[in-house]
C-alpha cells in the first residue's frame, strides 16, 4: 500500500496542477477585459496569471521539475480549453498566451532551480519578478501589438505592476501552505532548516 506522505503528496499535486489549469483558463477568459487606474492600464486576467507561477514555485519545492512542467502543460491545456469553449478557434489572445506561457515558463523553472535552498519569499519575489516581465512583454506584444485603442506601453506596465502586487499577496500563502502540508519539500529551504524543520 502507498505511504500516506506519497498519497498526500500526490493529492495535493493533482490539484495544483488542476489549478494551474483553471488559473490558465480564467486569465485568457479575462485577458481582453480592460481596468484603466490613472495613466495605467491592466487586464483583468492579470489578477489570477501571477497566482499561477506563484503555484509553480510551490509545485517546484514539493513536487519536483518534471512535476512543474506538467503544471505548465496544464496551463497550456486551460488556456486551449478556453479557445475551444468561447473563441471556437486559435485567435490572437490565444497563441499569444501559448508562446508567452512557453517562454515565460522556462525562464521561471531554471530561476526557480537556481533558487531552490535559499528563502521561500525570495523564491518567489526573484522567479515571479523576472518570468512574469517576460510573460508580459511577449504576451503583450503579440496579442495586442497594432489594435487600435490600447497603448501598449501602459499596458505593459499595468498589468506587470498588478503581476508583482499579486506575487507579493501570494507570498503568505506560500508560507502557510509550507505550515501545514504533511509531507517536507524535496529541497529545503536555509530558513526551514534554521528553524529546525518546523516549518514542513
Amino acid at each position: 500500500m502507498p505511504r500516506t506522505d506519497d498519497l498526500s503528496r500526490d493529492v495535493a499535486l493533482i490539484i495544483a496542477v488542476v489549478g494551474a489549469a483553471i488559473l490558465a483558463f480564467v486569465a485568457n477568459y479575462y485577458a481582453a477585459t480592460f481596468v484603466e487606474v490613472g495613466s495605467l492600464t491592466f487586464a483583468v486576467g492579470t489578477l489570477t496569471f501571477a497566482l499561477a507561477y506563484t503555484l509553480a514555485d510551490y509545485i517546484r519545492r514539493y513536487h519536483g521539475r518534471s512535476a512543474t512542467i506538467v503544471a505548465v502543460a496544464a496551463g497550456a491545456l486551460g488556456t486551449l480549453a478556453y479557445t475551444v469553449a468561447f473563441d471556437g478557434g486559435l485567435g490572437r489572445i490565444v497563441l499569444a498566451s501559448l508562446v508567452s506561457l512557453v517562454v515565460a515558463s522556462s525562464v521561471d523553472i531554471r530561476l526557480q532551480t537556481a533558487l531552490l535552498g535559499g528563502p521561500i519569499w525570495r523564491l518567489v519575489l526573484i522567479s515571479n519578478g523576472v518570468s512574469l516581465l517576460v510573460d508580459t512583454v511577449v504576451f503583450t506584444l503579440l496579442a495586442f501589438y497594432g489594435v487600435e485603442g490600447i497603448a501598449i506601453p501602459n499596458l505593459i506596465v499595468g498589468d506587470y505592476l498588478v503581476k508583482v502586487i499579486m506575487s507579493l499577496i501570494s507570498i503568505p500563502m506560500i508560507y502557510g501552505v509550507a505550515s501545514v502540508v504533511p509531507f517536507r519539500p524535496l529541497v529545503p529551504s536555509r530558513e526551514e532548516g534554521r528553524l529546525g524543520g518546523s516549518m514542513r
